[in-house]
């Protein structure tokens, strides 16, 4: 139902409720943490290039919180190798140059394109299992969902 970017955020919730004192219980339709989307290829954690829109400055805000966020509590499992991007075609390389008075990530100018350092790859889930150690985890399945939103037949 949601995106692998809405499992990475959401698999923090219940940490961080957690460390504030909260009893948690995570409750998923898989019995295992990490399938699904948080279990996907591309765990990249890199900040958005772009034109400075709401959604880049949110991206970048995020990266930069990720990036702290994992090499402090979770370094095993965040290889900060640095991420490269480069332009799709002669189009795209001709925006780089736009781009790059909106990006505030740490980035240098390689191979044509834009290289973030502190940018890497997480192993989306050995992370998600490290982040929920210690949270209680349920399984429940919806077998259906009607049109007005109303849940029915929970299987535990």
């Amino acid at each position: 139902m949601f995106g692998p970017r809405v499992a990475k955020v959401a698999f923090k919730v219940p940490y961080f409720l957690k460390e504030m004192g909260s009893s948690v219980v995570v409750v998923d339709r898989s019995g295992v943490a990490s399938t699904g989307g948080s279990a996907s290829a591309g765990a990249f954690v890199s900040p958005k290039i772009g034109k400075g829109s709401p959604l880049q400055q949110l991206t970048n805000g995020a990266f930069e919180f990720a990036q702290r966020f994992y090499s402090q509590n979770f370094a095993d499992h965040f290889h900060q190798s640095g991420v490269l991007r480069i332009p799709k075609d002669e189009i795209d390389a001709q925006k780089f140059s736009e781009y790059a008075k909106f990006n505030t990530s740490k980035v240098e100018w390689s191979n044509g394109g834009f290289y973030f350092p502190q940018a890497g790859v997480c192993d989306a889930p050995k992370m998600c299992r490290a982040v929920l150690e210690g949270i209680d985890y349920r399984q429940f399945r919806v077998e259906r969902v009607s049109r007005r939103g109303e849940f029915g037949n929970w299987v535990e």
